[in-house]
């Protein structure tokens, strides 16, 4: 009897957790850091789960990325504008490239722009709750900055990644309709 629900099967439960992974060990484990800022590259995977499976799942693998992250490190489990900075990277691109099947860069150079923007401002909210206001503005600049910095290796990474990953599972996906 194969396990099916309206929303997800077998596979596509496997495929998010798959990249649910990968988001949790790149932001756990390979998150540079460069004079003080880390350097997230944890966002590709959940701009791949949003181009497949739309906005509400890759909000859902955000969260769980978060929750995750925050269990791992032993921050403890909450609900504040980190974890939506993490939630908006699988929300924000599922709503401008959710099953196209003919994407183009600026496309998605214009989901990750926004999906960093919008990380750059929640993390900032974050940190005025935690730190004293004239650091984190003084920081301000050097953070937006190092966002421009990453965002053509962003753009390049999700790129091959929907070239090489996402444009054969949308063909399979569309055949098994």
């Amino acid at each position: 009897m194969k396990f099916q629900t309206k929303f997800m099967d077998v596979k596509v439960l496997t495929r998010v957790a798959v990249m649910v992974a990968l988001a949790v060990v790149l932001k756990s484990f390979f998150s540079p850091l460069i004079g003080g800022l880390r350097i997230n590259t944890y966002g590709a995977p959940l701009v791949v789960l949003s181009i497949l499976y739309g906005p509400l799942i890759g909000g859902i693998a955000g969260y769980v990325v978060d929750l995750l992250y925050a269990t791992i490190l032993g921050y403890g489990i909450s609900f504040n504008f980190f974890t939506i900075s993490t939630i908006m990277w699988g929300v924000i691109p599922g709503l401008f490239l959710f099953k196209r099947s003919n994407l183009t860069i600026k496309r998605i150079a214009l989901a990750v722009m926004l999906a960093s923007l919008t990380e750059l401002a929640f993390n900032t909210l974050g940190l005025l709750t935690l730190y004293d206001k004239g650091s984190v503005y003084a920081m301000l600049p050097w953070r937006f900055g190092v966002t421009l910095a990453v965002l053509p290796f962003m753009v390049y990474i999700i790129d091959v990644i929907y070239d090489r990953v996402v444009k054969p599972e949308l063909k399979f996906l569309s055949e098994k309709k």
